[in-house]
């Protein structure tokens, strides 16, 4: 179930110490069904995850989501399956909750990954008095929420924190008046064009204060929302899917904002923010278990992306990553070639007839919910390292 499209060159299927038998059954063939794509809308990525496991094939993982409500949605619903769910995209921390998301796992770091090296930063510099800005969605209510913690074991003082659903002039101001002049934010780049327009007017720039930000932000974020009337609901337009935040429903409804501003207004209050996020790739030369140290993957991918004239993605690292994930996880939950025989000769009455679990899909076999169960825990056991 994707938002959008993300290429990179797989070479799994070259590799015969994967699958070195013939013929794994259908439940488990290493070969991916067509892909979903759910828009960022939660009933359209529902309704494609209720078709994939009602019609055709039966499913044994799904690979996606990239929208973190989409994704969220999913995840949920996947006990009532016993399916495992691999994304490569969803960073957003609700999903590191293992008690409602028993299911899902990623190969993609959560957002408050980047909040322990925002600490160790401060220190470096001994700053031991910040504010924090923090855009009302749950998204960055979540890295807001672990950031404090981090703030806190590093001796770091959070002076006033502010949050804003559509304006966040106001609470610039009160950050002013509380004498803040580190300022650690967490909000999109549409909120990000009007906060460093309020900090202009407010001169809130230059040497006296220090803007920390997210990094995931498109290339001349500022030129694309910096200086344009309100949207209506104050965050992202529509169907726009940025490269780090696919598709993060707004929070507002209408409502005066701090834009516009020019653009030189903007490039004089950013100059010298600081943006953080998780790198894309391994930058250590070493082999991996593709056979290539991440610099070769790098320039294999590079070069299969402008043949295809496909746009540049930072989470293509971890979608090809993703593969390799699901087939080692394959490949152990399969067992030895013994076992593989022994399963395709005991087919099971659909579940939904004998088991206790009403909740299960029918369409699936006791061999087919006892493989989702030996999938998940190969993947919890698989070193990413």
């Amino acid at each position: 179930i994707n938002g959008k499209r993300y290429r990179a060159p797989v070479r799994v299927h070259d590799s015969s110490s994967l699958f070195p038998h013939p013929t794994p059954p259908p439940l488990a063939h290493p070969s991916p069904r067509r892909p979903h794509h759910a828009q960022c809308d939660n009933a359209k990525g529902l309704k494609a995850f209720f078709d994939a496991i009602n019609f055709g094939p039966n499913t044994s993982l799904v690979f996606g989501g990239v929208c973190p409500t989409v994704t969220a949605t999913i995840a949920e619903a996947l006990l009532s399956w016993d399916l495992v769910q691999l994304s490569f995209a969803a960073t957003t921390p609700v999903l590191a909750d293992k008690k409602k998301y028993p299911f899902f796992l990623r190969t993609v770091p959560s957002d408050n990954a980047v909040n322990p090296a925002i600490a160790r930063f401060l220190r470096h510099f001994r700053w031991r008095r910040v504010g924090t800005l923090t855009q009302d969605v749950q998204r960055f209510s979540e890295v807001h929420n672990d950031m404090t913690s981090e703030l806190e074991r590093a001796g770091v003082l959070l002076r006033d924190a502010q949050s804003f659903s559509y304006d966040p002039c106001a609470n610039v101001r009160k950050l002013k008046d509380a004498d803040v002049r580190i300022i650690l934010g967490q909000f999109d780049e549409e909120m990000a064009a009007k906060v460093f327009c309020c900090a202009h007017r407010e001169a809130m720039f230059g040497s006296k204060y220090q803007w920390v930000v997210p990094g995931w932000y498109r290339e001349r974020w500022w030129a694309h929302a910096g200086g344009l009337p309100a949207s209506p609901g104050g965050g992202k337009p529509e169907g726009r899917v940025g490269p780090g935040d696919p598709g993060e429903p707004r929070a507002s409804r209408g409502g005066r904002t701090g834009g516009p501003c020019s653009e030189a207004q903007m490039m004089s209050a950013m100059e010298g923010y600081v943006a953080v996020d998780f790198v894309p790739l391994a930058t250590k030369p070493i082999q991996t278990i593709s056979g290539q140290t991440p610099q070769q993957y790098f320039k294999a991918y590079e070069d299969h992306r402008r043949m295809l004239g496909e746009p540049y993605s930072k989470f293509h690292g971890y979608a090809y990553d993703g593969v390799w994930v699901i087939a080692r996880a394959m490949q152990k939950a399969l067992g030895a070639p013994a076992q593989r025989r022994q399963g395709r000769g005991h087919q099971q009455q659909p579940s939904g007839r004998n088991n206790n679990n009403n909740n299960h899909n029918p369409n699936r076999n006791h061999s087919e919910l006892k493989f989702g169960q030996k999938l998940l825990n190969a993947m919890n056991e698989t070193s990413f390292y």
